[in-house]
């Protein structure tokens, strides 16, 4: 599996820069797609930096969570966060202040890690 940046010549760090730029902007919609690339590209890292392969982004994130000590991330639940941001991505489903508070959790992700791949 190829790394976010490869993929795409984005950082996960990159994505949410242009994710709270568009909630700034006022475009939710937009911001929830740039959110779920965040996570992706983070999770996607994470374990490309730990030498953990996998075919999907959940045996990723189950892997990482496997590995990972019992009070840290629960790479599994982000992964159920892009769900729910693809639905708001397509349809709106959200509310702003629900949106704000997955931009938030997406943020301590992506800047928590953030030291693992710049």
């Amino acid at each position: 599996m190829a790394t976010p940046e490869q993929a795409t010549g984005m950082t996960p760090l990159e994505y949410l820069k242009r994710a709270d730029s568009e909630m700034a902007d006022g475009n939710g919609q937009q911001a929830a797609g740039l959110l779920c690339k965040a996570i992706e590209g983070a999770i996607v890292q994470l374990a490309f930096d730990r030498g953990i392969e996998g075919v999907d982004l959940y045996e990723l994130a189950s892997a990482l969570d496997r590995k990972s000590a019992a009070e840290s991330h629960h790479y599994r639940g982000y992964v159920v966060h892009i769900s729910t941001l693809r639905l708001h991505a397509e349809e709106e489903v959200l509310e702003d202040h629900e949106l704000e508070g997955y931009a938030l959790v997406t943020r301590q992700l992506v800047i928590g890690l953030n030291g693992n791949f710049g």
